[in-house]
């Protein structure tokens, strides 16, 4: 029988898990699907806190308050006929206190006396077929990434999805979901954010940047509130199908509510207009080079970003004053900066400096001591030899593609050091190189890729944008391509030279068209792939 888990974290299980029971427990919806307790336990334990969710009253878990699973079986009913109900399959509801997960997964310190219940929730997520993690989504919203609770909710649910995915002694690893609860109060910020895998994205970006492969959907808990006779806000349980129905949808169908992976059910489980775009952000294609180089492309979906830097920003320069940013059509940008091979494959030559270092083979490294100039007339033959129509990608798209949602001076957080980009060559490289003075380029890819997918955008070389350079303008911006005049081109994303704030994802340098340098290379933007 197929295991279904779906475990709450930092009370998100609680309130998902009894919002919307009302309606499903014991009862079937119009397709017959119905909840049923497998045990007197499980009945009782939930009617009681149903029971005092309508008197307002909206306790959390406590290391006390011990649910071993709160057993049930998703039935359905073929309506129209006599026939007993047909068993679907087993779902458990987990919603343990939060020192029972650092526990289980060694997060911090652990608590003996909790060993009991930590190796209860260890078996229902190792043994799950599907595994939903519930996320509360006020929490993550209200109170920010830089919150005790967020960021402990946030380690707890990498280490869930750790634990269960890990492919161990042959078990085939779950099926996997976030969701974030509690979306009806944040129904604009969904929105504002792209959908439900944005919000992860921009809120949750260490959970995101692991994980954005999984399906990752919203779902309501609480619609409705009432004053008490003290004439304070006490919120009230909405018991409609807004509750479990796009978490049973999930289950029963064996997909994300819109039917794909990082689909976005937004408040009720139905997606908002225009939110659902053809393609996720990180889908790759492959383009085919004269010569016959291959080069991995990466989608990067229309939207907005506030682009520049906020103040305070360590290395913030005054020439990165942040604004709105919208850009209105996606487009494909290289996975890696150009690399040598690809340039010989093309050009037929290799100007760069890093050809015979011992690190790294010349033909994966990104070809350097290029020009703007240069980087056109690649583009050139390119777009001559090829059905495509490539380029250079604006200063906007590059710092949003950079960004893929994220606020940060990098993608990965404010904090850069020699094991996450390959920047300031007078300083220990940390791991790469165990230890020692890294004063050269890297094969492309050899450090992490931001959520999107993309590798190299922090360090190596700096990359050539078609824009020239300029200050920005004042107020918000749509599908900005720079000023109409001026001599100096923009290249961004630092190098393996320069100072590690320098690699950040706001930063930016202008240089002369023709100038070249074994610092300065560039990566290769396209608007459409045919066939793609």
């Amino acid at each position: 029988m197929k295991k279904v888990a779906i475990v709450g974290v930092e009370g998100s299980g609680k309130t998902v898990m009894l919002a919307g029971l009302g309606d499903l427990y014991t009862y079937p919806d119009e397709e017959g699907y119905m909840l049923v307790p497998k045990n007197f336990s499980t009945a009782a334990y939930v009617a009681e806190k149903i029971e005092r969710m309508r008197k307002g009253e909206w306790p959390s878990a406590t290391a006390g308050d011990e649910m071993e699973g709160l057993d049930w079986t998703l039935k359905r009913c073929v309506p129209g006929t006599r026939s007993r109900p047909e068993t679907v399959c087993e779902v458990s509801f987990l919603d343990f206190a939060g020192e029972v997960y650092r526990t289980a997964f060694g997060i911090g310190e652990g608590d003996a006396s909790l060993a009991g219940q930590a190796e209860e929730l260890k078996r229902y997520v190792r043994e799950a077929d599907d595994l939903l993690v519930l996320i509360n989504l006020h929490d993550v919203i209200v109170h920010g990434i830089r919150d005790r609770r967020v960021q402990e909710a946030m380690w707890i649910t990498k280490a869930i999805l750790d634990a269960a995915l890990a492919e161990e002694n042959g078990r085939k690893a779950p099926r996997a979901a976030i969701v974030l609860s509690q979306a009806d109060s944040y129904a604009e910020t969904i929105n504002e954010c792209g959908g439900a895998l944005g919000v992860l994205q921009k809120h949750l970006p260490y959970v995101a940047y692991d994980y954005r492969w999984l399906d990752v959907f919203a779902v309501n808990a609480v619609d409705k509130t009432r004053l008490d006779d003290g004439g304070n806000v006490v919120p009230e349980a909405d018991f409609t199908e807004k509750g479990l129905l796009p978490i049973l949808t999930w289950i029963r169908e064996g997909m994300a509510a819109d039917g794909g992976r990082g689909a976005t059910a937004l408040p009720g489980g139905t997606l908002a207009a225009g939110t659902r775009m053809s393609r996720p952000a990180g889908d790759v294609r492959m383009l085919a080079l004269p010569g016959g180089a291959k080069m991995e492309m990466i989608w990067c979906p229309p939207g907005d970003f506030m682009m520049g830097s906020p103040e305070g920003e360590e290395g913030r320069k005054d020439n990165e004053t942040r604004h709105r940013v919208t850009l209105t059509k996606g487009f494909w940008l290289g996975k890696y900066p150009v690399t040598q091979l690809q340039w010989k494959s093309v050009m037929g030559n290799n100007p760069s400096s890093f050809k015979k270092f011992s690190f790294f083979t010349s033909d994966d490294r990104p070809v350097e001591n290029v020009s703007w100039a240069d980087c056109q007339e690649f583009i050139k033959k390119v777009n001559w030899l090829s059905e495509y129509r490539v380029r250079l990608p604006t200063e906007a798209e590059w710092e949003y593609a950079c960004r893929a949602g994220t606020a940060t001076a990098y993608f990965w957080g404010n904090d850069l050091n020699g094991d996450k980009a390959n920047c300031d060559g007078n300083h220990p490289c940390g791991t790469m190189v165990e230890g020692s003075y890294l004063r050269e380029t890297t094969a492309v890819g050899k450090y992490g890729a931001n959520l999107w997918g993309l590798h190299d955008m922090h360090g190596n070389v700096w990359e050539w944008c078609n824009d020239r350079y300029g200050d920005y303008p004042v107020g918000g911006e749509t599908d900005p391509t720079g000023p109409t005049f001026g001599d100096a081109r923009v290249l961004r994303g630092g190098s393996w030279y320069d100072f590690a704030s320098c690699s950040r994802s706001a930063q930016r340098l202008g240089s002369l068209p023709d100038y070249r340098h074994d610092i300065y290379g560039f990566r290769l933007c396209c608007s459409k792939i045919p066939d793609a």
